[in-house]
């Protein structure tokens, strides 16, 4: 959690993007909400469902965060394969949402 110039509560969400991807979450004197959504797609799913489950989680925090101002999260790395099409997926969903 941060203040602006001017004394201005900021509310920032910081994510580690990947198939279990960690976040935290809050505000000012108060303790962080944090944890680990599982976005790994179930047996018989399209690999795409990662992106639903993020975007999912993303909505309840900003339900949960209405005055949420910024979002913070990992670069993706470009190895190749999958992992990094994956990666560059989650980088490019958290930018527009």
């Amino acid at each position: 959690m941060a203040r602006i110039a001017g004394g201005r509560e900021v509310i920032i969400l910081a994510i580690d993007p990947g198939s279990s991807c960690g976040f935290a979450v809050g505000r000012l004197g108060d303790p962080p909400v944090s944890g680990v959504w599982s976005l790994a797609p179930a047996r018989g799913e399209s690999p795409g469902m990662r992106y639903v489950r993020l975007r999912a989680h993303l909505n309840t925090i900003r339900q949960a965060y209405p005055d949420l101002e910024l979002v913070a999260f990992e670069a993706a790395h470009h190895r190749g394969g999958a992992a990094t099409e994956y990666a560059i997926g989650c980088s490019t969903l958290i930018q527009t949402w």
